[in-house]
């Protein structure tokens, strides 16, 4: 697993098994930013089935005609234990109203290693949680439940190391 998984292609492939809820939903599936994005150092695995359920959660969630946004993008090295990038993936959903109870139990359906911590501040509720994909580092999942009843889950992952995209 030296080369790290190929994210775009796990993105792709999971669109197109959630594909037919989509349609049966009527709701879009629209990517921003996930056309050229780095290996991540996870099990591909895991991060396909985490992927798939955060989609369907997602497009489950939405009102029909709706939109879920999927957007992709590196951060520098500050969040990582070794100073490297990390890649992070931002799926908002117009969801349901929640409570952090209700956060708290779809993080847990994860199947996280262990939850970090809950937090409320003025633009909503976080709940993030340690998932088992990484393998050198962590992998970290946050759910936020903002103000304007729009949920957003942020997957962050450790970039491989010496990662060439392009």
């Amino acid at each position: 697993m030296s080369d790290g998984v190929d994210v775009v292609k796990a993105l792709r492939d999971v669109r197109v098994l959630v594909a037919p809820l989509t349609r049966r939903r009527d709701v879009t599936l629209a990517f921003d930013g996930c056309d050229a994005l780095p290996h991540a150092s996870v099990d591909e695995q895991k991060l396909r089935r985490l992927l798939y359920k955060l989609f369907t959660v997602a497009i489950r969630n939405t009102p029909v005609n709706g939109t879920v946004r999927v957007a992709g993008e590196v951060l520098g090295g500050g969040g990582s234990s070794r100073g490297r990038p990390l890649l992070q993936l931002t799926i908002t959903e117009p969801g349901p109203t929640a409570t952090l109870g209700d956060l708290e139990y779809l993080v847990r359906s994860f199947n996280p290693v262990e939850i970090l911590g809950a937090e409320h501040g003025s633009g909503g509720d976080t709940l993030t949680a340690v998932s088992g994909l990484g393998e050198a580092e962590p992998a970290i999942v946050s759910l936020r439940l903002g103000s304007e009843q729009v949920r957003t889950l942020l997957l962050t992952l450790p970039v491989v190391e010496n990662n060439d995209t392009g």
